[in-house]
């Protein structure tokens, strides 16, 4: 009796790990490859199709990101994670599988595979060459206030009030409050207050007269836990030279926000 409880016992210990290895986030790196432009084409037409989108939305789907490597121009490279092999498994098995077969054939690119595991824990000789001051292990989080857009009848007029009264001058993008980063070294961030007209289609919808943008750190793992939760993404994460990346969702409440990544 003893030895079935001990055998018993040990099963489950084991059935636990193996279970914790099948949860382990997987990270697939596919190469696609092709001949004038048409790896880029391809990444076109899967955005502008749904594919992409759909295939994002997927149960277990952590990321789904393309990036053009700057040595290799021919070559667009997927990097697609997923929460554990039954997640892959069941994307396998859906149509999209065949939609993206078609494509390939379509803009006849050669692939390569590269497939990991993520490390959970990041050795401690390794991080003295990481920047960031979390582990990819932490969750991506808001760090600040990046600013503050609302609608108003006469822009004009009011930016023309808040100089008046409260010394608010501004561009056309806005005031930009600034400030020190704390344990910045210095480093200076700023704070957008902008005024819009009440017609803009910026704010979602006629009923939001107010939207916060919200400064995040490493925006594309936070799509990924955001995509995980559930959380509603309105559009794909965009790049603005000299600016950074933005990306907006809804919250709870229906509101549009955005994210921004600062550049650095």
């Amino acid at each position: 009796m003893a030895v079935l409880s001990f055998l018993t016992a040990s099963a489950q210990k084991n059935g636990e790990r193996m279970e914790k290895v099948i949860e382990h986030e997987i990270v697939v790196n596919l190469y696609y490859t092709g001949k004038n432009g048409s790896a880029r084409k391809f990444v076109e037409e899967m955005e502008a199709s749904g594919t992409a989108k759909a295939i994002r939305e997927e149960k277990g789907n952590l990321r789904y990101e393309y990036f053009f490597p700057a040595a290799t121009p021919e070559t667009v490279l997927l990097i697609d994670s997923w929460k554990n092999q039954a997640a892959i498994d069941a994307h396998h098995a859906s149509p999209m599988m065949q939609t993206i077969a078609r494509l390939r054939e379509k803009y006849d690119l050669s692939m390569r595979v590269e497939r990991y595991v993520k490390e959970e824990n990041i050795p401690e000789q390794d991080k003295k060459f990481i920047r960031s001051s979390r582990s990819s292990s932490e969750d991506s989080k808001a760090t600040g206030i990046g600013g503050i857009m609302f609608r108003c009848k006469d822009p004009k007029a009011t930016r023309k009030w808040y100089e008046d009264n409260l010394g608010i001058k501004d561009d056309p993008y806005g005031h930009k409050f600034e400030w020190l980063e704390k344990d910045g070294g210095g480093k200076t961030g700023v704070t957008v207050w902008s005024p819009m007209p009440s017609s803009t289609e910026y704010l979602w919808n006629d009923n939001q007269q107010y939207m916060i943008n919200y400064r995040v750190e490493n925006i594309e793992q936070l799509a990924g836990q955001l995509r995980q939760k559930g959380v509603v993404i309105i559009d794909k994460i965009e790049k603005y030279d000299g600016l950074g990346k933005f990306l907006h969702i809804l919250d709870i409440d229906g509101r549009r926000v955005e994210l921004w990544e600062p550049t650095e």
